[in-house]
């Protein structure tokens, strides 16, 4: 199997308009980050909240991506930290609490614990280790949509490439499948007025997906089909239909793949499309 990601260069000829149109009623998040280290701890809230740096930046990528807003909370005041989960600097009802203070209706809870392990025995090398939480919290329902957890280790001749490293494969791993959630979620957040996202999973190639965008390009009044994010098992894209979400879905159903069908289901401004394949594949799934 060609892995979706070795084929980006065929999705640029396939997709038809622009980019799309920034959302004018994007929901906001606030950023609640605590990473210790061996030198101390930073934080992204409250009266000791240190300016945006890279990790911070990585880190609201994603949410970025899916149009979500960031609000700061600096300066923020935290009424408790006693009730912080296992990992995270906060609990939801204090999170909930800085995140209504500083006007964000989504919280982002995220603790990462960074540890030296020293040197490689008989090498020049140093090791270092990194765990990571993060938990995406609903602020109106008091509710988590994700809670997510990472561990990683790496080596390098100094320690901050080393930890950059670990951290990086920790958040990774930590947020693994929390953007389709938060996009299922929060789907304004995804499109523009007049806007459809749309999910595809269960694609074994890229044959499967090639097919949903030609059915897509052909469909009449279909406009800025756009690739949001692109995994092996996953691809999310943006459109505009300006015959409406019906015609869409219509056009998808009568899409043909070969040896699978499609199962198309509708949720607010969110398509979600399922690749049903009739036969097994001989392949093991991606990881």
């Amino acid at each position: 199997m060609r892995s979706i990601l070795f084929v980006l260069p065929l999705l640029g000829a396939l997709l038809v308009g622009g980019a799309v149109a920034a959302n004018a009623e994007a929901h906001k998040a606030v950023l609640l980050m605590a990473a210790q280290g061996e030198e101390g701890t930073v934080v992204s809230f409250g009266r000791d909240a240190q300016e945006p740096g890279p990790l911070e930046r990585s880190i609201r990528a994603p949410f970025e991506k899916a149009g979500i807003e960031f609000v700061s909370a600096r300066d923020a005041a935290v009424s408790s930290m006693g009730d912080a989960l296992q990992g995270l600097p906060l609990g939801d009802a204090s999170a909930s609490s800085v995140a209504r203070a500083s006007g964000a209706s989504i919280a982002i809870i995220v603790g990462i614990v960074a540890k030296h392990e020293g040197g490689i025995r008989a090498t020049s090398l140093v090791g270092e280790s990194v765990s990571a939480r993060l938990r995406v919290l609903d602020v109106s329902t008091a509710r988590a949509i994700f809670d997510g957890k990472g561990k990683s280790a790496s080596y390098g001749r100094e320690s901050t490439m080393a930890r950059s490293q670990a951290i990086a494969s920790a958040i990774a791993k930590a947020t693994r499948g929390m953007l389709a959630k938060v996009i299922q979620r929060w789907p304004k957040t995804q499109v523009a007025h007049g806007q459809l996202s749309l999910i595809i999973t269960g694609a074994e190639g890229w044959r499967s997906v090639a097919v949903i965008l030609r059915s897509l390009s052909a469909t009449r009044g279909v406009s800025d089909l756009h690739a949001v994010q692109i995994q092996p098992d996953r691809v999310t894209l943006s459109l505009r239909s300006q015959q409406g979400a019906a015609q869409v879905v219509a056009s998808l159903r009568r899409a043909r793949i070969h040896n699978g069908s499609l199962s198309v289901q509708l949720s607010g401004t969110s398509l979600l499309v399922g690749v049903i394949m009739s036969t097994p594949s001989i392949l093991p799934p991606s990881q």
